[in-house]
């Protein structure tokens, strides 16, 4: 309460405020406030990632993984001096969209379903995941093992 006898609000009230403001619907038209954080999404999925090529690495000279410190991005060097091309994930969080720049497919993207627990295409809903392997199983050595 300040001298004058009114209240005054708090950084957290006013974070409160400004997070209540921010509840809309995402594009599966469920509240965002029921699903996982956007952003939680895409690093479970880009560390899944990373974990599912790293027995790649000695089977393609080059292959080189990078993943961001936050987890909202990465990026896979195929190996062959360059010649295989990349596989490159990131979100969006202003969209909620994925985008996958893969070296057969072009550039695609994805939202998560939360009913299936898997990013799904919006163009076709397609799974992310069989589309990994696809692109890769033509460029590389090996499969990432979900």
């Amino acid at each position: 309460v300040s001298e004058s006898g009114k209240f005054q609000s708090s950084k957290n009230d006013k974070r409160a405020a400004f997070k209540r403001q921010r509840k809309t619907k995402g594009p599966t038209g469920i509240d965002k406030t029921d699903q996982k954080p956007f952003l939680e999404n895409v690093s479970i999925l880009t560390k899944r990632f990373e974990v599912a090529v790293q027995h790649m690495i000695a089977m393609n000279p080059g292959f080189t993984v990078n993943r961001s410190d936050d987890g909202g991005e990465i990026t896979i060097e195929l190996g062959g001096d360059g010649e295989r091309g990349q596989v490159r994930l990131y979100g969006s969080l202003k969209e909620e969209i994925l985008y996958a720049h893969l070296p057969r497919s072009g550039i695609c993207t994805y939202s998560m379903d939360e009913n299936q627990d898997r990013w799904l295409s919006t163009a076709d809903s397609h799974d992310l995941e069989g589309m990994l392997v696809r692109d890769m199983l033509r460029q590389c050595n090996g499969i990432p093992q979900f």
